[in-house]
């Protein structure tokens, strides 16, 4: 019985001091050391935090070589618009330069021209000594509602073998082909007929058959008023004049138009005159007193 007591009480005791140390080790909290501490201890986790480590430094190293790339590829577009401006600043003095030089020749024809015109009577005799168009300054006399007027004309020598004096105050002269044309400023064609005389030469007819043509033609058209009247002496130097006239009303500015033909042996004119009734003691005055002119060589 005592040995059996002896080794309850043993045992008692021996549970007692575990349930102690147990106490002690739960009052006590439990320290866990860093990891990273950890990792350099363990030889394998260190190794591994290593690579990772390098993996970071090369990507830091490709970021900053992108940077390096972007700043070129801003410096070259820089460069490039740098380029661009220089070529705009180039293209402009050449526009520059190309536009003083047309100045210049502009100038250089203009005192060519007023040297041409410098040369007045001298180059006129040398082109028609040739045989080409010319013209010459010479006054002209117009009655207009029975007053004389001394006007400032040209006396124009045609290709086509007639000479006129014409106003060219008031009349601007054009050449084509065939046919010189006399033409008045017109304000406004809207409200006004043009005012003209033209004159071309004609091959192959005589004066009869062209004027006979021209009259039946005319009266064919439909006009207010057709007339043909012959042997009215119009020009210098003109054996036959027949002239054939057109009204096509009687308001201010109903259209007159008069066809003249003139000439002889091979040599026939056509003199085609338009103005408008209220314009007909003004400018249809200029008019006659510009076909009085007209003579064939």
């Amino acid at each position: 019985m005592k040995k059996v007591l002896a080794a309850t009480l043993f045992l008692a005791a021996a549970i007692s001091m575990s349930a102690c140390n147990k106490a002690e080790v739960e009052k006590k909290p439990v320290i866990i050391e860093d990891s990273a501490q950890l990792n350099l201890e363990d030889p394998v986790l260190a190794e591994s935090e290593d690579k990772a480590a390098a993996v970071v430094e090369d990507n830091k190293k490709t970021e900053e070589g992108s940077v390096v790339k972007d700043t070129g590829k801003e410096d070259s577009a820089a460069e490039a618009e740098s380029n661009e401006e220089a070529e705009a600043r180039a293209a402009e003095a050449k526009a520059a330069t190309e536009t003083e030089e047309e100045r210049i020749r502009s100038m250089a024809e203009a005192r060519r021209v007023e040297g041409a015109e410098a040369g007045g009577d001298r180059a006129s005799e040398a082109r028609s000594a040739a045989g080409e168009v010319s013209e010459t300054d010479e006054a002209m006399n117009v009655s207009i509602e029975g007053t004389e007027e001394r006007v400032q004309g040209k006396r124009y020598k045609s290709k086509q073998g007639y000479e006129i004096v014409y106003d060219s105050e008031r009349f601007k002269r054009e050449s084509q082909e065939n046919t010189d044309s006399f033409l008045a400023d017109n304000p406004d064609p809207t409200i006004y007929p043009y005012i003209y005389v033209n004159i071309s030469r004609l091959e192959d007819t005589t004066v009869e058959e062209y004027s006979k043509e021209l009259y039946k033609r005319l009266s064919k058209e439909g006009h207010r008023s057709v007339t043909i009247s012959n042997d009215t002496e119009k020009g210098q130097d003109s054996s036959k004049d027949v002239q054939v006239t057109v009204q096509t009303g009687y308001n201010w500015d109903s259209v007159i138009r008069k066809y003249r033909v003139i000439g002889e042996a091979g040599k026939v004119f056509l003199i085609e005159t338009q103005y408008y009734l209220e314009a007909e003691e003004g400018y249809g005055a200029r008019i006659e007193a510009m076909i009085d002119t007209f003579y064939v060589p």
